[in-house]
C-alpha cells in the first residue's frame, strides 16, 4: 500500500512538472506571449507615431491656401491643368 502510494505521488509530481514545464500554460508558453505582446506593442507605437504624422499632415492641408494645395498636388500627384502638356524627363546615367 505504501508503495502504491508513492508511486502514485511520483507520477502526479511528473505530471504536475510535464504541464509546467511544457504543456498549456506552462512557463515556455507564458514567456511566448510576453514576446508577443512586447512585439505588438512596438507595432501600436509605430502605428500611433504614424497616425499622428498623418493628423499632422492633414491639419496643415485644411490650414493651407489653394496655391499650396495645388503645388503639392502637382509634384506628389503630377497634377495638370486643361490646356497643359506634361513632360517627363528621365536622367539616364
Amino acid at each position: 500500500m505504501r508503495h502504491t502510494l508513492t508511486i502514485v505521488l511520483v507520477v502526479l509530481l511528473v505530471f504536475l512538472q510535464y504541464r509546467l514545464w511544457v504543456g498549456a500554460g506552462s512557463l515556455a508558453d507564458v514567456h511566448r506571449m510576453h514576446v508577443r505582446a512586447e512585439s505588438l506593442r512596438a507595432e501600436i507605437a509605430e502605428s500611433e507615431q504614424r497616425n499622428a504624422a498623418i493628423g499632422a499632415e492633414i491639419d496643415a492641408l485644411k490650414g493651407a491656401d489653394a496655391d499650396a494645395l495645388e503645388a503639392l498636388a502637382r509634384r506628389q500627384l503630377g497634377l495638370v491643368r486643361d490646356g497643359e502638356e506634361f513632360f517627363l524627363v528621365v536622367n539616364e546615367h
